[in-house]
């Protein structure tokens, strides 16, 4: 009889409250669409509390980020929202990885939340003095930080090992879609991109389209075959199976058909991290093979790396700072960390999404509104970089800091994978390292650490990686062979 009563009144309730939506939509304008969200947003994050509901979604959410500004365009400008998924998703996962640090009462990983701090301190203090607005500061300070809050969300989330199986299943299918799309892409580019809705641009470097495949520009077709060729090269470094040498081989050379110089970096720099990981002795047994293999590789596609490096000079390094909007935005970056020191100009004030969409004045202040592709008509390079955006809007004291807790972040993954006595640990650490050390040669040109999807995949494997570090002092069971032949069979 009671429960009876119960469900009266709760559907007495709901009824009432659908009413009043009901009639309130009626006069305020999108008052249901907020309402919706805000019941949404706070379902998901009461669900995804529990860390083995955020295990589940992440496979789907990682694949949904990867490909969605191609699936925006296919979609229309109707479908613009789906851009803001990987910020919904820190959004609702965020207070819950809060909660789970409070319950467990132990913070393993303090560095993050310091150098959180430290750019929040930075930051927020050159917005009072400028006199920032609040919602621009709230705004930027989001979009700067979301991957260290990622890498924070995804810290506190302990991951074994038939999770890593998992993820494992959900990206090995795609691979075989972008590169069937890579070759759709070579051969038959207009009508592929044609039907993928990015034809809004093409380019060719020595007669060959720069490739894209399923994704909407070529520097994240590179970065992504990069990181997939680092996943095969730490397989291969340890476990020496051919299937994984052939295999990394193949998606770094796809890389380089995106043509693009920071790709070809990354490469050069990945393999001689894993040469020095190595060894002296075996360092020094394979320095002549190296050597013979380098030159021959050299003789091959050294006309090709030519011309990426010769027109990469000459776009950014040999022109005048105000003719290229990179450069402008480097060298004006110092200038304002110098007039403002130590502080910037503030969050959502230079170099970052919320300082393009309400063009910010430091641009007339410092004539960056003079430089094509930075004006108020048209700054569509005005968010090409990460470095200063960081130094222009925090200041030379945080971007030191942000620099030093990457180049820490892989010491620390380095020196943990080692202690692993399993093979899945140590191949996921060493991945983790290279895609770290990818990431900051691509950061010197690219915003890789505040776009997706590339932040997103960087600081949550990365997290991840931190997790597996911290397994073992959690008191969580070490690795059974069984999965440990499941994941590398």
């Amino acid at each position: 009889m009671i429960a009876r009563q119960n469900n009266f009144f709760l559907v007495t309730l709901t009824f009432i409250f659908i009413l009043l939506v009901g009639i309130s939509a009626a006069y305020i304008p999108n008052l249901l669409l907020y309402i919706i969200a805000f019941i949404f947003i706070t379902f998901s994050t009461l669900t995804l509390i529990n860390e083995h509901n955020i295990k589940k979604i992440t496979p789907y959410f990682l694949v949904l980020v990867l490909f969605q500004d191609t699936i925006a365009k296919l979609l229309s400008d109707s479908a613009s929202f789906i851009t803001y998924i990987d910020e919904l998703f820190i959004v609702i996962t965020l207070p819950g990885a809060i909660i789970r640090l409070i319950k467990k009462g132990k913070l393993n990983n303090p560095s993050i939340v310091l150098v959180i701090g430290i750019i929040c301190f930075f930051g927020g203090v050159s917005n009072m003095i400028n006199g920032t607005p609040f919602i621009i500061s709230v705004s930027g300070a989001f979009l700067l930080l979301k991957g260290l809050l990622c890498l924070f969300i995804f810290s506190t989330i302990n991951y074994e090992y038939r999770d890593l199986i998992r993820l494992k299943k959900f990206i090995k299918p795609l691979l075989l879609f972008i590169v069937i799309g890579t070759f759709l892409d070579l051969i038959f580019y207009d009508t592929f991109r044609g039907i993928l809705k990015t034809n809004d641009s093409f380019e060719f470097r020595m007669g060959i389209i720069n490739i894209k495949s399923l994704f909407i520009h070529p520097g994240v077709y590179g970065w992504f075959m990069v990181f997939i060729g680092s996943f095969y090269a730490a397989s291969y470094f340890i476990l020496k199976k051919k299937i994984y040498l052939f295999s990394s081989t193949f998606f770094f050379l796809c890389s380089v058909l995106s043509f693009r110089f920071k790709v070809i970096l990354s490469i050069i720099v990945i393999l001689s991290i894993i040469y020095l990981l190595l060894g002296v002795r075996k360092a020094l047994i394979l320095f002549l093979p190296t050597m013979i293999m380098s030159l021959i590789l050299f003789i091959l596609f050294g006309d090709v790396l030519y011309s990426i490096t010769s027109l990469t000079v000459e776009r950014y390094l040999d022109v005048n700072i105000y003719d290229s909007a990179r450069t402008a935005l480097y060298v004006v970056s110092f200038l304002i960390a110098s007039n403002e020191f130590p502080f910037g100009v503030g969050f959502g004030r230079y170099g970052g999404f919320i300082a393009r969409e309400n063009y910010s004045p430091v641009y007339y202040e410092y004539s960056l509104s003079n430089v094509y592709g930075l004006k108020p008509s048209d700054p569509r390079w005005a968010t090409d970089t990460y470095w200063p955006n960081v130094i222009g809007e925090t200041g030379f004291v945080s971007a030191f800091i942000m620099l030093i807790f990457l180049v820490y972040l892989i010491i620390k993954i380095l020196n943990n994978y080692k202690r692993k006595h399993t093979s899945t640990d140590k191949i996921f650490l060493i991945f983790t390292a290279l895609i770290l050390v990818q990431s900051l040669c691509e950061s010197l040109a690219e915003p890789i650490y505040n776009s997706s999807p590339q932040n997103i995949f960087i600081f949550a494997t990365t997290g991840i990686a931190l997790s597996i570090i911290n397994r073992d002092k959690e008191g969580v069971r070490h690795e059974k062979k069984y999965f440990s032949n499941r994941f590398f069979p």
